[in-house]
């Protein structure tokens, strides 16, 4: 019969043992962690900046690293930088991706990175696209894989268009006013053939509301941003929600809804900056000669509503009373009113019914952008070429 003291000895190394491996365990998850926090940070860093010479008159956004001071819209990317982050399908996994922004901060092709002016950037052409949007076109995405390089791939297919340029003017926290001042400042230097303002449909209505970036007031009146604009309320929307601070969802299209949910006096008002941002984008498209098309891009709760319901019953509430619908159709009416030919792919993504149409913060991912770049090139083309048959 083994000892007592034999029993107890062979219970200490037992449980030393448990000990050891308990803390191997231990090491090897904080090590995971670790690695994964200096990866998730050093994709999130955009990569150093042009020579302090390209970038002599840029003055930093004081709210995010990436983009630059603009006199004219308030702010725009800097000038060459590159972005690295890791993003995948809605539903799906990470992987590495570099954006990469030339002269003015515009989002570049290889052909043209390395541009040292304007004059470089926009010598190739005709015909010479602006692209303008906010940061569903900037893209969480690379160059290649961006609508605005699909675009440009597609026309140079066809032989009346074989010098076809896309500029993509555009940047990440952009109102829909913004877009038409962007186009302000670039239409001239590339010499724009067409306008093509891409409208995302869960948050441009809601930034036409900000005084605290240029703007139009409710007498529709152009305004510089206010020094002291009011308190937010974006995070009291947030907690009416009940959504968590990480919910990419709520930015692209939830805040939206749940703000005209609440106030919907406000629709009609927004509808006539929208009107008044129509106006002023087709006055700059008849004095450049350029053809004119306004693109719709639905958020994921426009698509999949149902779906963005299921997140809980104050977003199935906010809804149901269908803002961001009515807001969709009061602008559709806008620009049938102006004869504006319209690119809508609300009813094309539903068709398509996949969630890896969007990314997995809710921006447009890449059968997203290649869905927009077929239909813009669909209805693009014939309208250049008859345009050039004009001239």
């Amino acid at each position: 019969m083994p000892s007592r003291s034999n029993a107890r000895r062979r219970a200490f190394w037992s449980l030393l043992l448990a000990w050891d491996v308990a803390c191997l365990v231990i090491a090897a998850v904080a090590m995971q962690e670790l690695a994964a926090r200096r990866q998730a940070t050093t994709d999130a860093e955009p990569a150093p900046a042009a020579p302090a010479s390209a970038a002599a008159d840029e003055t930093p956004w004081p709210h995010d690293p990436q983009y630059v001071q603009d006199p004219t819209v308030g702010h725009r990317p800097r000038a060459h930088v590159e972005r690295k982050f890791r993003m995948g399908p809605f539903g799906g996994e990470r992987e590495r991706r570099l954006r990469r922004h030339g002269v003015l901060g515009v989002i570049t092709t290889d052909v043209t990175a390395s541009a040292a002016d304007l004059d470089d950037l926009f010598a190739m052409g005709p015909p010479r696209l602006l692209l303008l949007g906010d940061s569903h076109l900037m893209g969480v995405v690379t160059n290649a894989e961006n609508a605005a390089q699909l675009l440009e791939d597609r026309l140079r297919e066809r032989t009346e268009h074989l010098g076809a340029t896309v500029i993509n003017g555009a940047a990440g926290y952009y109102s829909l006013w913004q877009l038409v001042l962007r186009a302000r400042t670039l239409a001239a230097p590339i010499g724009a053939d067409a306008i093509v303002p891409v409208v995302f449909l869960g948050n441009d209505f809601l930034e036409l509301e900000d005084v605290g970036r240029p703007h139009l007031d409710d007498s529709l009146d152009e305004r510089p941003a206010r020094a002291d604009p009011p308190p937010e309320t974006t995070s009291a929307r947030r907690r009416w929600l009940g959504r968590p601070d990480d919910d990419l969802l709520f930015w692209q299209g939830l805040n939206q809804a749940a703000y005209f949910h609440q106030q919907p006096d406000r629709i009609a008002v927004v509808l006539a900056k929208a009107a008044r941002c129509l106006d002023a984008v087709a006055e700059l498209a008849r004095d450049h000669a350029a053809e004119l098309q306004v693109a719709l891009l639905p958020s994921y709760d426009l698509v999949f509503p149902e779906r963005a319901a299921a997140l809980g019953p104050r977003v199935a509430e906010a809804l149901a009373s269908g803002a961001n619908l009515r807001l969709r159709d009061g602008l559709r009416q806008l620009l049938t009113e102006r004869g504006i030919p319209t690119i809508d792919l609300l009813d094309e993504f539903r068709a398509d019914g996949r969630d890896e149409l969007y990314a997995l913060d809710g921006h447009l991912f890449v059968a997203g952008h290649d869905r927009l770049a077929e239909a813009l090139a669909s209805s693009l083309a014939p309208a250049l070429t008859a345009r050039a048959a004009r001239r």
